[in-house]
């Protein structure tokens, strides 16, 4: 499947560079914002494809001295923006005609995406609600190009009300900051110790083998090639 890797990289770029200069002026005109600038900041690699950070401790220190409200717009604000970060940066990998194939004729894949295409949307929704990992649906939504409006929109769904619920809880429980530095420490451990441990269909030199050669496809592309929103699947059809 061929992808404009070229595009999805200068959007990458041109995204990044606003996120970092709105990220400055904020901190420089709206002090008083700087903490919900900083949860944003931090929410995005916590939630970027699979990430070993934990987005959660950081949202109940904040929300200890700022309100509820703004901490879960930080959070939504950085979850959108990884959202879009993870369809632009690994649509071109995952869709690699020498990465896809070790996914894409697992018996495993195929249940799960067609169950998956069913209520695409309202599985993303009660999954980004719940504290259930949501980076095996993420992985669905990009590797069966479910729209990136539609996935967008279903985070604004799903996230919204988790995060302004953990804002709340962070306010009136007030924990420690030691503990949620603790929380924070504890779980990222488990979490590269799980990645280490599991056995990986993808290697890293395969990864790495991916990349170099989509970064070649992309210098030579023609800019006129398909976006992948025309190429989406019946998953996209409906919400």
């Amino acid at each position: 499947m061929k992808t404009n890797s070229r595009r999805n990289w200068v959007n990458f770029a041109v995204s990044a560079g606003f996120v970092g200069l709105a990220a400055a002026l904020v901190f420089w005109a709206f002090p008083h914002l700087r903490d919900a600038v900083g949860l944003a900041l931090y929410t995005i690699p916590s939630h970027m494809f699979v990430s070993p950070f934990n987005h959660e401790w950081l949202l109940l220190l904040v929300a200890k001295s700022n309100p509820a409200l703004w901490c879960a717009l930080a959070s939504l604000a950085g979850c959108l923006i990884a959202g879009m970060w993870d369809y632009w940066l690994f649509i071109p990998l995952i869709h690699h005609p020498r990465i896809r194939p070790k996914y894409s004729r697992t018996g495993l894949y195929q249940k799960s995406v067609a169950l998956f295409r069913k209520w695409p949307f309202w599985a993303l929704v009660i999954i980004g609600l719940t504290p259930v990992p949501f980076y095996p649906i993420k992985f669905l939504a990009i590797a069966d190009n479910y729209p990136l409006k539609k996935y967008l929109l279903a985070l604004i769904v799903g996230r919204t009300p988790r995060y302004y619920a953990l804002a709340y809880v962070g306010q009136e429980l007030r924990l420690p900051t030691w503990s949620l530095l603790a929380l924070a420490l504890a779980i990222l451990v488990f979490g590269i110790a799980q990645y280490r441990k599991g056995d990986k269909d993808l290697t890293l030199s395969e990864i790495e083998e991916g990349i170099a050669s989509e970064a070649g496809d992309t210098a030579t592309a023609p800019s006129t090639s398909p976006t992948i929103a025309a190429q989406s699947t019946s998953s996209g059809k409906s919400l």
